[in-house]
């Protein structure tokens, strides 16, 4: 299994220098909203 996992890894680092110019933000926000909302509380 390590080998294997270490074969996808070699194979991932080679796609991504062929493709380390790629933009990858289009259409990441299509609707405007945040990626994250944070709501806190507190006890009283």
């Amino acid at each position: 299994m390590l080998k294997e996992t270490q074969g996808d890894r070699t194979e991932m680092q080679q796609l991504l220098k062929c493709f380390s110019e790629a933009n990858y933000t289009y259409k990441t926000n299509k609707y405007e909203l945040p990626l994250l909302e944070f709501v806190g509380t507190t006890s009283t």
